[in-house]
């Protein structure tokens, strides 16, 4: 075969382009099924007052007719994509691996779906048993089940049309006749990859060998997932493989290959666990710097706004919070009658143009969380003073200025972290025989060493920015070290929205707990939360990995504070979309305790 000349960019644009055009066509026709599909649930229940999952004959016969038309028109478009770029005829290979890919995973595939159907209506209805519903409230709560909203639908057509193109692509291109055929993994590079297939990118192996991919596990560590390509779900499994946006590039080893892979401008939006009732595409804040819990606009894309400006918006939201805050709830063991509810600390007056247009946009996603949550929305910020950098009590959300606050030059100093891993070591006895990554740093802020001291001298100097704050550790980019002591100016604000977005989701979580009613002494839930956490530290898994100075209790070492703290902090680490470290067993308590209190 001819050499020819291959540009990633293009390459990856190509299919970028393809996948979401084709997953749009299976996105609509799963939803309308879905629509079919609940009524059809809520019927059977009314009329037989108990469930047989009748419905669930039509649905999977309707599915397998959808996902075999769809992989047919997904193998075909990308295997003739490829065959046209290596101007060779191989019609007749793309009809095998249509009918080989149809037999081999559409059944299965169904399968999954209707059992995941099935179990997450017969929690709903044991839920309404147990709390006294009646046979028509249980029957509209099956048809509004998680199981049947778009969101659900949307991450099935994505993975799905991801997965069938790239196997299209595995399985035509070992017939184009290569002599050294290669393939190279390409990765989305924008700050909603996972960080591990960010590590991916630029990955070459040969056609019969695996990628070899480092996968987080639960409770800390990695192990080894031999992938075959991009979106490989049988070898790569859930974690590795929905929502995401990879592609293998595929070449003879005499190729010319030229570009590096773009970030895509696409609407995907951060990865969400199978059952996260999340509603996909939250609309978007109106104003300068649109944003949504779901689609978090980064540090590095916020236009900065006037400091009168600014603080003139977030008066005005906490003020109008306020009015519409719900005193309901005044008998839940909580002083819900702040005297600064309803007021603004004068500290943020002190803040910088960038640290007040963070705050601002950070006030609109915890609106948009505590609406989907139905509680009360934030309605005052006061300032922390003494330990501790925020807190959270009655709908307002304590902030301490040296923490929150980079300074006037809005940067963060720019260190190398080996410095911070051996100063660590030395002041530290406990670490001193631990072999310390990164993400063990959570607790350890900067502003504590030696560093901090000599090259802070004064508070006033503190104030000019002169400080790297302590950002969560899930947040920092795994790469940081390779910028050495200048950090590029997009990658610290990126980190500096990260911090505040992480600290402020924290506390919200802690309103969660309050306004859910889960921390009064006498509050079943709360007892509950207490078991889970319980549960999580005493597990043989938790004890094990801490002998090897690990945790399962993620996303960080303050999670094993209190079971407060660890709701608070996987909490954070959720809604960050960093799903990857969330405590296995918070997100049991989560789905069984928090979702179905959502009145």
């Amino acid at each position: 075969m001819s050499k020819i000349r291959i540009n990633r960019r293009k390459d990856y644009k190509e299919q970028l382009k393809l996948y979401l055009n084709l997953s749009k066509s299976l996105n609509a026709k799963t939803k309308k099924l879905f629509k079919k599909t609940a009524r059809q649930a809520e019927k059977e229940y009314l009329k037989y007052e108990d469930m047989y999952y009748f419905f669930l004959e039509d649905f999977s016969n309707d599915f397998y007719k959808i996902l075999s038309n769809h992989y047919r028109a997904v193998i075909t478009a990308s295997g003739e994509r490829l065959i046209k770029q290596r101007e060779k005829k191989a019609e007749s290979e793309i009809d095998i691996a249509v009918a080989k890919y149809i037999n081999d995973v559409t059944a299965t595939k169904v399968t999954e779906v209707s059992e995941t159907t099935k179990q997450s209506i017969r929690r709903s209805i044991k839920k309404g048993i147990a709390d006294g519903q009646s046979i028509p409230t249980i029957s509209k709560d099956i048809r509004q089940n998680n199981a049947f909203k778009p969101y659900r639908a949307t991450m099935i057509a994505r993975t799905e049309t991801h997965s069938a193109m790239n196997y299209g692509n595995d399985e035509i291109s070992k017939t184009l006749g290569f002599k050294d055929p290669v393939k190279e993994w390409n990765s989305a590079l924008d700050d909603r990859t996972r960080q591990w297939h960010r590590a991916m990118n630029g990955t070459v192996v040969k056609q019969d060998e695996m990628f070899k991919v480092m996968t987080p596990i639960a409770g800390g560590g990695f192990t080894e997932r031999r992938m075959n390509y991009t979106g490989d779900y049988q070898n790569g499994g859930a974690l590795n493989v929905i929502n995401c946006r990879c592609f293998t590039l595929r070449y003879d080893s005499e190729d010319e290959v030229i570009g590096a892979t773009p970030k895509p401008v696409s609407p995907v939006v951060p990865e969400v666990p199978t059952e996260n009732p999340i509603p996909e595409g939250t609309p978007l804040s109106i104003g300068v710097n649109p944003t949504s819990f779901t689609a978090r606009i980064a540090g590095s894309k916020l236009v900065i706004e006037d400091k009168k400006q600014s603080l003139k918006e977030i008066k005005t939201k906490i003020k109008n919070n306020e009015e519409n805050f719900d005193y309901n709830r005044m008998d839940n063991k909580w002083n819900w009658l702040d005297k600064n509810s309803g007021k603004v600390t004068p500290q943020i007056n002190k803040y910088s143009a960038r640290d007040l247009t963070e705050l601002n946009v950070v006030i609109d996603e915890l609106d948009q969380l505590a609406d989907f949550y139905k509680i009360s929305r934030i309605r005052g910020i006061t300032s922390v003073r003494g330990n501790g950098t925020a807190n959270m009590g009655g709908g307002v959300m304590g902030i301490k200025k040296d923490y929150y606050d980079n300074g006037e030059d809005t940067k963060f100093l720019m260190y190398k972290k080996k410095f911070m891993i051996d100063d660590l070591k030395k002041n530290h006895t406990e670490w001193a025989n631990q072999n310390v990554d990164f993400a063990e740093l959570s607790k350890y802020k900067i502003g504590k060493t030696k560093f901090y001291s000599k090259n802070n001298p004064s508070k006033r100097e503190r104030n000019k920015g002169k400080v790297y704050h302590g950002v969560s550790d899930y947040e920092i980019p795994a790469d940081l070290d390779k910028y050495g002591d200048v950090i590029p100016e997009n990658i610290l604000n990126d980190m500096s929205m990260a911090q505040k977005r992480s600290v402020s989701y924290h506390e919200f979580g802690h309103h969660v707990h309050q306004s859910l009613e889960t921390t009064g002494l006498d509050s079943v839930t709360e007892q509950k939360l207490a078991d889970f956490y319980v549960k999580a530290v005493n597990s043989k898994k938790q004890r094990d990995l801490l002998a090897q100075g690990k945790t399962s209790l993620y996303p960080s070492r303050y999670s094993q504070a209190n079971s407060k703290e660890w709701f608070a902090e996987n909490f954070s680490a959720y809604h960050m979309g960093r799903n990857d470290i969330v405590s296995p067993e918070w997100l049991e308590f989560y789905k069984t305790e928090i979702l179905p209190n959502i009145k």
